[in-house]
């Protein structure tokens, strides 16, 4: 939600900014930062005291409490404002002190939260705003410890991050390095205002014969205001415009929308995009507007017995689509350094969902949990259910989202995985309050009535059965099938440029040099690689061109699991979609 400012002021609190370790002999001095948003590996760097291959870093990095500090200053002119300050993401165990008194504590990473200061900070008076990072790597083992009623179990990872709100590949993952990172890693504001619009959605179903959508158009607001004016544009066109009285904080408008434009996936027709605002005044001056760009589209997710089991596809505007392309992964440990000036870049950033609406890409969304089992304390709960609605509010708007999936590969034993309250109660329902037009699945994969993961008839499988699992030969992949396969694949070789970047030794340079192996985390790569490459071409121990050929081998088995499963789509739905 963007948003214009006439009386509702802000100021990113981006420079100023200085760290250092706590409580560390000798680490004492304050260094400079460049900007915030950032991180502590990206300001050791910016300072010369931490190499850039970041390889080995020292303990005292992700061991030590470190400290960020700035000052700030509310405007004279500000006396009956409300000031709040927002920190829209501190990574993770965060204790924020304004002149020496704690004023927020954290231990959420996904978390956007708003502290009001208005009698802490009078106007014209300047304080000190200090943040504390606590480590996350020690914090997590002392929980795993700690409370005898939960076994925490993970995937490839320490146990202990299953405890933290807190990205979870950070601990490392079969595809990332082990980087625990730490710092206000989203922006940090100073706003003033008198009242503001909190809230912005609309939720417009789109009739069965795809001409007319109807809904609500609401708007939660902040401050003593009687009216919020809501308009609705397309291609800079007045579709609706309406002046709505506002009743305990809320402003809800009844619509109809005459002639709807739907929006598309790429390839099945066009993707418009609405302008919707909310503007709230009093005496004819602007104190706040608040706008989204919004879609109309009907979305399904189609469940049917028939002669394959149950199938699993989407529609879109009562389009059949095959659901096929890539699964994504975050583009860097360090989230500050992702550029985000164009589609191309965007779609590489945390703001995917953007490009993806412009360019009629289609997204199944995950909840950020991943192979382990999480714990179901009162405190975690409800940290996990702020997170749940915030994510959901920044996201419901976007047309490209289709599915939500609760996690990736958790679930486990039934009488030993009580994160299933999370995904089976916890998670719909904060779905249904803040999106239920967009269908919700427990798991990925997931296959109902207790059936298992792998059943081929029903829900999606993660076909891991070629690399992984039996290491069934590539050119089966269209045997392996599945009513929708949401994650496969089977890995090669980076782009020697790559390799050369982290290994330094020119004797290392050879197919089966442990150094390069290193940083590969899967399992008996070395002889799966091997195993895959000798079955189908004829091998080489020179290191350029070893590289090519595992690279050929994994995009002839793609073409093999792609070509296979899109042919089962004309065969009754058979195979709903495929995700590399």
């Amino acid at each position: 939600m963007s948003r214009e400012l006439g009386h509702l002021s802000s100021v990113t609190l981006s420079l100023g900014w200085q760290f250092r370790a706590k409580d560390v002999p000798g680490n004492g001095n304050w260094l400079l930062v460049s900007k915030v948003p950032s991180l502590v590996h990206l300001d050791l760097m910016e300072n010369q005291k931490l190499v850039s291959s970041l390889l080995n870093p020292e303990p005292l990095l992700i061991w030590q409490t470190w400290t960020y500090n700035t000052t700030v200053k509310r405007p004279s002119n500000s006396e009956t404002a409300q000031a709040v300050l927002v920190f829209e993401g501190l990574d993770t165990l965060a204790t924020t002190m304004l002149d020496g008194k704690v004023i927020l504590e954290n231990s959420n990473m996904f978390l956007t939260h708003r502290v009001d200061i208005t009698h802490p900070l009078p106007p014209s008076k300047e304080a000190v705003l200090e943040i504390d990072f606590a480590s996350a790597l020690l914090h997590g083992r002392a929980m795993e410890k700690a409370p005898p009623e939960h076994r925490f179990i993970a995937c490839n990872e320490e146990a202990g991050r299953v405890a933290l709100r807190k990205a979870q590949y950070h601990w490392g993952r079969d595809g990332g390095p082990i980087l625990m990172t730490a710092g206000p890693w989203r922006p940090v504001r100073l706003e003033m205002y008198h009242a503001r619009v909190a809230d912005l959605r609309t939720q417009l179903d789109v009739s069965k014969y795809l001409k007319t959508a109807a809904g609500t158009f609401h708007a939660k607001v902040e401050g003593n205001v009687d009216l919020v004016s809501f308009t609705l544009k397309l291609q800079g066109q007045i579709i609706v415009q309406k002046a709505v009285q506002v009743e305990n904080g809320h402003a809800i408008h009844e619509v109809l929308i005459e002639n709807s434009h739907l929006w598309y996936p790429h390839g099945y027709g066009s993707q418009p995009l609405y302008d919707f605002s909310a503007e709230i005044c009093t005496d004819e001056i602007i104190l706040d507007t608040a706008t989204k760009r919004i879609r109309l589209r009907r979305g399904e997710l189609i469940q049917k017995n028939g002669f394959h089991g149950k199938s699993f596809y989407f529609r879109v505007n009562g389009v059949n689509v095959f659901g096929g392309r890539n699964c994504w992964v975050p583009a860097d440990n360090f989230t500050p350094l992702i550029s985000k000036d164009s589609d191309e870049t965007s779609l590489l950033s945390l703001n995917l969902t953007d490009p993806s609406c412009r360019l009629g890409i289609l997204i199944w969304q995950d909840f950020m949990f991943a192979c382990a089992s999480y714990p179901a304390w009162p405190k975690f709960l409800d940290s996990v259910k702020e997170e749940g609605t915030q994510n959901l509010r920044w996201l419901r708007h976007h047309p490209s989202i289709v599915i939500y999936a609760g996690n990736n590969e958790d679930y486990q034993v039934k009488t030993n995985y009580p994160s299933r309250y999370i995904f089976e109660h916890l998670l719909p329902q904060v779905m249904a309050q803040e999106s239920p037009d967009v269908p919700y699945w427990p798991s990925s994969p997931y296959s109902e009535a207790g059936k298992p993961t792998s059943d081929p008839t029903t829900g999606d499988i993660h076909q891991w059965n070629v690399w992984h699992g039996t290491q069934e030969k590539y050119q089966v992949f269209e045997s392996l099938r599945s009513r929708f396969n949401s994650d496969f694949s089977i890995e090669a070789f980076p782009h020697i440029q790559t390799i050369q970047h982290f290994v330094e030794d020119p004797s290392e340079l050879y197919p089966q040099s442990h150094t390069p192996g290193f940083y590969n985390k899967a399992d008996g790569h070395e002889r799966r690689i091997a195993t895959y490459l000798v079955e189908n071409f004829k091998t080489t121990t020179n290191l350029e061109a070893y590289i090519h050929l595992t690279q050929l081998v994994q995009s002839e088995a793609l073409m093999y699991a792609y070509c296979g499963w899109r042919k089962q789509w004309g065969d009754n739905r058979k195979c709903g979609g495929a995700l590399v």
